[in-house]
């Protein structure tokens, strides 16, 4: 049996819940409902955990509890503990550049300006680890970034969210069953229906 960690990246506190820097979050959440498991505060390791299984594959989810910027602290703690490789790793992400409804699952590259991602490269000490960046754009041009990713979700976006989480979770179960190559395209290609 293969162990895995999947992250989901987001802040915590009622007013960051339904923003679009908690989408990774948000997937997470969904994640470990198709999975029939909960997560649970554990200090140790400063975030929520959870554990599920998925074939012969066991599954770990983590929110780190860090605050953005600090969650390699988090992601470094449960590997190290639970030693799993760094190929077993997908953190996943809000992305500003990508409109809402895209995704872009790559197996490394830089932090491309995701503070969470670069937490994460610090800790690890490499850039080569599998994630899945969502999108929240499009960026209106002259807003404020901050105040964009701390923003909550339209109406119209809420709505679309289930199906893309529920899209998002057949690419990482195929990442997790086939490997990167097989789950790049499924992630890649999906589309919000008109």
């Amino acid at each position: 049996m293969s162990d895995y960690l999947i992250v989901g990246l987001g802040n915590p506190g009622d007013q960051y819940l339904k923003t679009r820097h908690n989408i990774g979050w948000m997937q997470l959440d969904a994640l470990a409902q198709r999975l029939y498991t909960s997560l649970s505060v554990k200090k140790e390791f400063h975030g929520e955990l959870g554990q599920g299984k998925h074939g012969a594959h066991k599954l770990f989810l983590l929110k780190p509890l860090t605050y953005m910027n600090l969650s390699g602290k988090s992601v470094q703690a449960v590997m190290s503990y639970y030693k799993i490789p760094r190929e077993h790793l997908l953190v996943i992400c809000d992305e500003v550049h990508l409109d809402f409804g895209r995704a872009r699952l790559r197996g490394k590259g830089s932090a491309g300006g995701q503070n969470g991602i670069k937490s994460i490269i610090q800790s690890l000490g490499s850039e080569e680890f599998a994630r899945l960046r969502m999108g929240v754009g499009p960026f209106p041009a002259g807003r404020d970034m901050a105040n964009f990713v701390l923003g909550q979700f339209p109406k119209t976006e809420m709505a679309a969210l289930p199906p893309l989480l529920d899209a998002m979770n057949d690419g990482i179960l195929r990442w997790v069953d086939q490997g990167l190559d097989a789950a790049v395209p499924h992630c890649n290609s999906y589309r919000l229906s008109p």
